[in-house]
């Protein structure tokens, strides 16, 4: 997985849970499992291809906000859970789910480009 992949596969967790919170997803996400920031794609190609890239300044604020994302994740399957869609619908467009979301993003853009450098 490179930088552009890790950025696709983490955009897809907003796909899911929109999806869920609109009935169009019947599956099932166990709230624990959200939380990991290591079991996803992208968590999982941060701790392992990405580390080696870990002397960098930028590594440890993209594991910093990575794992803030999954727990706005998981904050989406609790509303979700709650019967608060409308809740869950806002932190998924606009709350902390969004802005956890375009900081990880974000922090993934910044260690490719030092890396570039």
């Amino acid at each position: 997985m490179d930088f552009d992949e890790a950025i696709v596969t983490h955009g897809h967790w907003r796909i899911r849970l929109l999806h869920l919170i609109n009935g169009a997803n019947r599956k099932t996400y166990d709230q624990y499992f959200v939380r990991l920031d290591s079991a996803c794609d992208l968590g999982k190609w941060i701790h392992r291809e990405a580390s080696a890239f870990s002397r960098f300044p930028e590594y440890p604020a993209l594991l910093q906000e990575h794992e803030a994302f999954h727990q706005s994740a998981a904050q989406v399957l609790r509303l979700s859970a709650a019967g608060k869609l409308a809740e869950a619908t806002v932190t998924m467009k606009e709350g902390a789910f969004h802005q956890a979301s375009l900081r990880t993003i974000t922090a993934s853009r910044e260690l490719r480009l030092r890396i570039a450098a």
